[in-house]
């Protein structure tokens, strides 16, 4: 995987649990935060479980098996 689903996955197993708002991944990464939520559903496509509420922002809770 590369390019920004990485960088989002990397911010969120930095986060270790702790939720991050798409504001604040999207300055952290130097996206939009509509990319932000692009790259969170590449990930929910490729089996990781990310929470998210609107407005309370995204959490990792499960890597798939591979």
């Amino acid at each position: 995987m590369t390019g920004g689903p990485a960088r989002i996955l990397d911010a969120l197993r930095r986060a270790g649990g702790e939720t991050r708002s798409g504001e604040t991944l999207s300055s952290q990464l130097g996206v939009s935060r509509t990319q932000v939520w692009k790259h969170v559903e590449a990930l929910r496509a490729r089996g990781y479980t990310i929470d998210g509420d609107p407005g309370g922002g995204y959490r990792l809770s499960k890597i798939p098996d591979r």
